[in-house]
């Protein structure tokens, strides 16, 4: 492994954008524990891992949460994964690492070759000294997999966080065929849907609300939470999943090709009182994905087109299943989810979905 820190690569216009807007909230206290927050930034450490085509920013060491970035990689390494370590958050928006205009757009330009402070492995700080940041064995990343993995938009997160506003607690429990929303000590949840899969065992996990709403939807301008932020830089993003990683409820924000993950430090799944959870959603009425499928097969479609109608079936399935709402038998319904979908990841219909509608 190429043991020298000299090396260049560049996030995407919205990764950065997420990047810096991430940097900047972490860099302030959102909760009651910190009397005096001046230097609390520089707590934060970030780590760099490129794996394959993907380039990740993790930021770990905040009270509330952790977050990743992710971004595209469009540059060239002999080497498929490579990890730094050793970066202070605040470094990324203090200048200390380079910002330049790539392709005509301002992008983070990481050139590891500069003295920065350090942490060990594990992203603990080793001490307020100077030394240099490491790369280190790429084995030390850790995947962040969901074990229950909810689509969402922003609007629908809202209003199932709002449910709990007075409650203390949004808590998610994934039991056998169907996952609920309810607070620590509810009677019942108050929600529940459908689950895309089926679980052995029950998967529970939970935050205070004060937490995850102060620092996605705080008004305060000194706290101003996530989403605001975004919004006013005028970003086009949309949250787009939350649900369970280790026991810990998190969230995903996506702008196009980039997203941010923020993985909330929570209650420990022992100490959340569930209720009585349903393990089956209610019946629902419509059409079966059976007859969804048939009726593509009676139309005259090529195989191409069919291919591609089995999309919008597949983006119509997810967006009922996320809302516990009956499948369509309307193509133009299944059209319409699909074109939402792309929107939300920041794409538009191919000319192929057009002529596709054109004939309908």
């Amino acid at each position: 492994m190429n043991q020298t820190n000299d090396l260049q690569f560049a996030f995407s216009s919205n990764a950065t954008a997420l990047l810096r807007a991430v940097c900047n909230q972490m860099s302030e206290a959102s909760h009651d524990l910190v009397i005096d927050d001046t230097n609390y930034s520089h707590n934060n450490y970030a780590s760099f891992d490129i794996r394959g085509q993907e380039l990740f920013t993790t930021i770990t060491n905040h009270h509330d949460y952790q977050t990743r970035i992710k971004s595209g990689w469009t540059g060239f390494i002999d080497e498929p994964s490579i990890r730094l370590i050793g970066v202070r958050a605040h470094a990324i928006n203090s200048g200390q690492l380079g910002w330049n205009r790539i392709g005509g757009e301002p992008r983070l330009r990481v050139c590891f070759d500069g003295r920065l402070n350090s942490c060990d492995e594990t992203l603990e700080p080793t001490g307020q000294y100077t030394v240099e940041n490491r790369r280190v064995s790429p084995d030390g990343f850790v995947p962040w997999e969901p074990t229950v993995q909810i689509t969402t938009t922003n609007a629908r997160f809202t209003a199932a966080l709002r449910k709990v506003r007075t409650k203390g607690t949004f808590c998610i429990a994934a039991n056998e065929n169907a996952i609920s929303i309810f607070s620590s000590g509810d009677e019942e949840p108050v929600r529940s849907f459908a689950a895309n899969e089926s679980y052995d065992s029950l998967t529970v996990a939970g935050v205070p609300y004060s937490t995850i709403y102060n620092t996605l939807y705080s008004r305060k301008s000194k706290h101003l939470g996530l989403i605001n932020r975004l919004t006013s830089i005028g970003l086009s993003f949309d949250l787009t999943e939350y649900g369970i990683i280790k026991d810990r409820i998190y969230v995903t924000i996506s702008a196009g090709e980039a997203s941010a993950t923020l993985l909330f430090e929570g209650i420990t799944p022992s100490n959340i009182d569930v209720p009585e959870l349903p393990s089956t959603a209610r019946q629902r009425r419509g059409a079966t994905p059976e007859q969804m499928v048939n009726s593509v097969l009676e139309m005259d479609w090529n195989e191409e087109e069919r291919e591609r109608i089995q999309r919008w079936i597949l983006a119509h399935q997810q967006e009922c299943d996320s809302k516990n709402k009956p499948y369509s038998d309307s193509i133009q319904r299944w059209f319409s989810d699909y074109t939402m979908m792309l929107i939300r990841s920041g794409d538009s219909p191919s000319e192929l979905d057009l002529d596709i509608m054109s004939r309908v």
